[in-house]
């Protein structure tokens, strides 16, 4: 993985964290919601939903 990638996901998901500091009460309403939350708009779009469309089902 590119250093640039591997800095774009980490960004990301220091973002993410912030947000739940920032808003604790605020719950996903959804998996994609959960896994943005949790791990960031970067790890979501390129790993998290493409692999859970594939395997997965949304509960």
């Amino acid at each position: 993985m590119p250093p640039e990638l591997r800095a774009e996901i980490l960004i990301s998901l220091i973002e993410s964290m912030l947000d739940i500091t920032r808003n604790p009460d605020e719950k996903p309403k959804n998996l994609e919601e959960y896994f943005i939350r949790f791990f960031g708009k970067k790890s979501t779009k390129l790993y998290l939903k493409p692999y859970n469309e594939k395997y997965g089902k949304d509960p």
